[in-house]
């Protein structure tokens, strides 16, 4: 797809180069040491290839954490592609969409849709969660789960949805 602007562009350079690009990955090292004398001894072994360097393999897939952010994270229109294209998504959304309906005026499909109250706290914090919600239910439908969730103010509420505990 097409960048929207230059942060989207560089989210998308970013995001490529973090998928595509792993060449980099075999030159990686971690060095423990006691003091800067010691980590300066340790960094020039490293260099010049005297040093005994380790190598870790893993033994198994590496776990997940989902970080669920507060408000801040909306924009208009935010998911509403992912809707249009996965059932799943959609249909957790939807349920979202309607528990908020039945707790008052507010319908976070409708606020992300308008695009225009989004600075709003309310309206903020609403269609965060519900994004965030419908992403957990799509990926649990997908078979990814977290390992360990954390959440920043509504994103609190989200990672309680994704630790199972509603």
């Amino acid at each position: 797809r097409e960048p929207a602007d230059a942060a989207d562009a560089t989210g998308l350079a970013c995001a490529a180069a973090a998928r595509l690009r792993g060449h980099h990955r075999e030159y990686r090292a971690a060095l423990l040491a006691q003091d800067r004398e010691d980590l300066l001894t340790k960094l020039g072994r490293l260099a010049s290839g005297t040093g005994a360097a380790q190598r870790t393999e893993r033994s198994a897939a590496p776990e997940l954490c989902f970080v669920f952010t507060g408000q801040g994270a909306q924009w208009a229109g935010m998911g509403l592609g992912l809707r249009d294209a996965d059932a799943t998504f959609r249909a957790a959304l939807d349920h979202v969409n309607t528990v908020f309906e039945w707790l008052g005026e507010l319908r976070p499909v409708a606020e992300l849709e308008a695009g225009n109250r989004l600075d709003r706290t309310d309206v903020a914090q609403a269609t965060v969660f519900a994004i965030q919600v419908a992403l957990v239910r799509t990926l649990e439908k997908r078979g990814i789960r977290p390992a360990a969730v954390v959440g920043h103010s509504v994103g609190e509420l989200a990672a309680a949805v994704a630790a199972g505990l509603t």
